[in-house]
């Protein structure tokens, strides 16, 4: 898990340093702390040149696209409809219930586009696959809307035999 976290660390700092003038008295200085956390990977037995700049923190590892699924070992999936937001005390979005076959099962979100995405999926009624990383199983790693189910014919429309 510190890999993990180290890793995503590296990302997100190699994609500020993209968009730290080269001619700014900091760039340097920004570069060697760069340095330090790509050490730091190496040394919890990560290969820093495979990091790849994400201003999300998104490392190598696959993610899921339409009906794409990520590695089985490292995310755990989920697919289900929204049966509750939760808020905190202060009426901040901070996360959503998901029913499953399995149960229900609570993901923590403070992203505004989350609240937005589970907000139009809980009206709707649609279905939704939430991965999460292993060993943050709280935590939202991707979500996919699916297509919802085919409506069922209406009893006054004739069937053909």
């Amino acid at each position: 898990m510190l890999l993990l976290s180290e890793e995503r660390t590296l990302a997100v700092l190699r994609w500020v340093a993209e968009e730290i003038p080269t001619r700014s008295r900091w760039y340097p200085v920004f570069l060697r702390y760069v340095d330090i956390i790509a050490g730091r990977v190496r040394s919890f037995g990560g290969d820093p040149s495979q990091i790849q700049p994400s201003p999300t923190g998104t490392v190598g590892r696959p993610r899921p696209g339409p009906g794409g699924r990520p590695d089985e070992d490292e995310h755990m999936e989920h697919t289900g409809k929204i049966n509750g937001l939760v808020y905190d005390r202060f009426g901040d979005f901070e996360g959503f219930m998901l029913r499953t076959e399995r149960g229900s099962h609570r993901f923590h979100s403070r992203e505004e586009d989350i609240e937005l995405l589970v907000r139009k999926a809980w009206r709707e009624r649609l279905r939704l696959r939430v991965w999460s990383e292993e060993g943050e199983p709280r935590h939202v790693s991707s979500i996919v809307m699916l297509q919802p189910p085919v409506a069922f014919a209406r009893h006054d429309e004739k069937f053909d035999d």
